[in-house]
């Protein structure tokens, strides 16, 4: 087993869609960390938070299996809330809104700190499950300095509600294309495309991924 971690490095996947982008990064740190695609349950052991959280992440996106809940509702109860806010969104996919959905939404109410994603991930997780309710989560963090790339990836389930009418989300989105930082110009502009496109990626039920 490795003993460093790699961190998910988003602009490996430029030639993926933006919604494919999140889980081959980290399919790629499970990877790295000496852990095969299917190896949920030794990685949601891991001393390392990130590892954990990716692992939490492709478990809770993939269809279910024999097993799976019990691997989630271990995870729900795991120290790191990043790792919750995944582990939340797989249980209400399954049907299971009163340990996930309700988990999700007390994640958005708490407002992030330097460094804590836990309130923007459960904020992107809920509007995939069509709650938008997070959107204003998200707004309050573009103040916070280290939170602008986060702040930004996880606006597209947002997005993709305006479809039809373009509103401030979009808004954001384009403004966001002249950001000083190019790493916040990419998010932004796979997402518009992605949207252009007509790619979701948000899933509601079980078997979606």
């Amino acid at each position: 087993m490795s003993v460093f971690i790699a961190l998910p490095v988003f602009t490996a996947e430029l030639h993926l869609p933006f919604p494919e982008q999140e889980p081959a990064a980290h399919l790629a740190l499970l990877r790295a960390n000496g852990y095969g695609p299917d190896e949920h349950a030794e990685a949601l052991r891991s001393a390392l938070d990130a590892v954990r959280a990716a692992a939490a992440h492709l478990l809770a996106r993939r269809d279910d299996a024999p097993g799976d809940r019990d691997l989630l509702l271990r995870a729900l109860l795991d120290a790191d809330e990043e790792v919750q806010a995944w582990a939340a969104w797989g249980l209400a996919r399954r049907g299971d809104a009163k340990l996930g959905r309700a988990r999700l939404i007390e994640l958005t109410r708490r407002a992030p700190s330097w460094g804590d994603h836990a309130p923007l991930i459960a904020a992107d997780l809920l509007a995939r499950l069509g709650d938008r309710q997070g959107l204003e989560s998200l707004r309050r963090a573009l103040v916070v300095a280290d939170s602008g790339r986060e702040v930004v990836r996880r606006l597209y389930p947002f997005l993709l509600a305006e479809a039809d009418a373009p509103g401030p989300v979009t808004e954001t989105l384009n403004a966001a294309l002249q950001h000083e930082d190019p790493g916040v110009r990419r998010l932004a502009h796979d997402q518009l495309q992605a949207a252009r496109r007509g790619v979701s990626g948000v899933t509601s039920g079980a078997g979606a991924g």
